[in-house]
């Protein structure tokens, strides 16, 4: 039975310690933060990205720009020196060029807008990170407190109730009360036999002290037989 108590006592031990395990606010912070930091890195080379193709599609904007503005002029040109049919391809090469502009005017104001609004995403997650990693000394030293805290109340209500470990003391104390009155009862019989009873009319009547001062009591009271008296009598 004690080795069982003993293993229960440790698998509870193990339990305990695993849920603790499973429950630790500090680590799980810690992680949160770090999964955050990933997701903000990998956001970052999203957002990099966006920046790129923007960068590219600027580019083309800016060359659609020049191809319109080139064939204008040619247009210009050829109708000044009366040439409908330059006039024609210059005309139809401007709007091919002024419809890739159109298009590419949407795409880096869509991507520009974008990008605003993700940066402003970006800025406040690193900021919630930095903070979190600021707080983060401060968050542990306050549930450390806490758990203290928390520990004193529940040893303080496990004191004053009924636990195992009080039990176990109150048992300790019944076991020693026990072997008392064993003992006392075990005298008590002891005392009952004739043995017993001799011993206890010699610790009540006799001893050396007690005969002494009884013989020094009758001679001092002149009681005590006559020593002459004695010698007569033999």
């Amino acid at each position: 039975m004690k080795l069982l108590s003993a293993l229960s006592n440790v698998f509870r031990r193990i339990d305990e310690d695993a849920a603790n395990a499973l429950a630790n606010p500090l680590r799980d912070g810690a992680i949160a933060i770090e999964d955050a930091q990933k997701q903000v890195d990998a956001f970052t080379r999203q957002i990099h990205e966006l920046m790129t193709n923007t960068g590219t599609l600027q580019s083309q904007l800016n060359n659609a720009q020049a191809e319109v503005a080139k064939f204008d002029a040619f247009a210009r040109r050829a109708a000044a020196a009366g040439n409908r049919d330059d006039v024609t391809e210059a005309v139809a090469a401007k709007q091919r060029a002024q419809a890739s502009l159109d298009t590419l005017n949407k795409n880096v104001t869509a991507n520009k807008a974008l990008e605003a609004k993700l940066r402003t995403q970006l800025a406040d997650a690193r900021s919630r990170i930095a903070t979190a990693e600021m707080n983060k000394a401060r968050l542990a030293a306050n549930i450390g407190g806490n758990k203290l805290r928390g520990s004193l109340a529940q040893a303080s209500v496990e004191f004053s109730g009924k636990n195992k470990g009080l039990a176990a003391l109150d048992n300790l104390e019944k076991a020693a009360q026990k072997e008392e009155a064993s003992a006392d009862a075990w005298q008590e019989l002891a005392a009952d036999t004739p043995a017993g009873r001799v011993t206890s009319l010699e610790d009540k009547y006799g001893g050396t002290s007690g005969s002494v001062n009884d013989e020094v009591e009758r001679l001092m009271s002149g009681s005590g037989p006559n020593p002459g008296q004695r010698l007569i009598g033999n």
